[in-house]
């Protein structure tokens, strides 16, 4: 007597081939439909072309939508685990976070339903760039609460990550000064080079 383990498999395996059957009979009938048709079937064809094929607005514009809201949900998603690991408050919803076409900080395009837009048909790279969007805490100790979110883009989010205003005016003061010792180095090597040609010319 067969146990009720192996009851279910062989239950599976004639389910399986029956609906391979039945596949391989539609895919049988089709064809000779098609041969018998193939006006119809050109006809079909071009039909579906002159109405832009995959690409019509609407089907994009659904792509766009949905592709977005996909990409909000795993934001979402993420900041929820990671305040659940870190203990801060939570309290924002799929609908709180806005994706902009550009980054607030430096201006540069977002990589996700932008890029959609622009690569009809294509799929467009999702997270891992530099110019992807990240959910960020305005103020890092009140977590992910509504009017403390906003999107930027990664590079900005990992460079504000843990600093305060006062590190990055120290980081602006020691950019600034190496930027003018360099000028300034380059400023006195270009004089030299200006006088020793002069002093070739005169002798």
């Amino acid at each position: 007597m067969r146990t009720k383990e192996q009851q279910r498999k062989a239950s599976r395996k004639h389910y399986y081939k029956d609906v391979e059957a039945s596949r391989e009979k539609s895919r049988h009938y089709s064809k000779l439909y098609r041969d018998a048709h193939p006006e119809r079937r050109k006809e079909g064809w071009q039909k579906w072309v002159a109405k832009g094929g995959n690409n019509t607005p609407e089907r994009l514009e659904k792509m766009c939508q949905a592709y977005d809201r996909r990409v909000r949900f795993n934001m979402w998603y993420r900041a929820k685990y990671r305040a659940t690991k870190q203990g801060l408050p939570f309290n924002i919803t799929i609908d709180d976070i806005s994706i902009p076409e550009v980054c607030p900080v430096f201006g540069t395009r977002l990589k996700i339903t932008h890029e959609l837009r622009l690569k009809v048909g294509n799929r467009p790279k999702s997270f891992g760039s530099l110019n992807s969007p990240s959910l960020d805490r305005i103020k890092p100790e009140l977590g992910y609460v509504k009017g403390n979110i906003e999107v930027l883009s990664a590079r900005a989010n990992g460079l504000k990550n843990n600093g305060t205003i006062e590190e990055f005016e120290k980081i602006l003061v020691h950019l600034k000064a190496h930027r003018e010792r360099e000028q300034h180095s380059e400023k006195l090597g270009a004089n030299g080079v200006q006088k020793s040609s002069m002093d070739k010319t005169g002798s």
